[in-house]
């Protein structure tokens, strides 16, 4: 068995749903007026947050809380 080839695909497969969501970002910036028609090129925009939320995928997986079904099982 292979653990640190394990690791690698479980490190890939956690951060997908992040990748995937950068790269949504990515393509709307690109095609700004498609998503607001009234846009306008010469003020530009500025991002002035980001929120990603965390929780679930963790929550779920057995490897990240071993204990999730017993008492305190999530406090670490």
């Amino acid at each position: 068995m292979d653990i640190e080839k394990i690791k690698a695909d479980k490190a890939k497969e956690n951060d997908r749903c992040y990748r995937m969501m950068i790269e949504h970002v990515h393509k709307v910036l690109k095609d700004i007026k498609r998503v607001c028609p009234v846009y306008d090129e010469k003020e530009g925009y500025e991002l002035a947050g980001f929120v990603w939320f965390q929780g679930w995928n963790d929550m779920c997986d057995g490897n990240t809380y071993p204990d999730r079904d017993k008492p305190g099982g999530y406090d670490a």
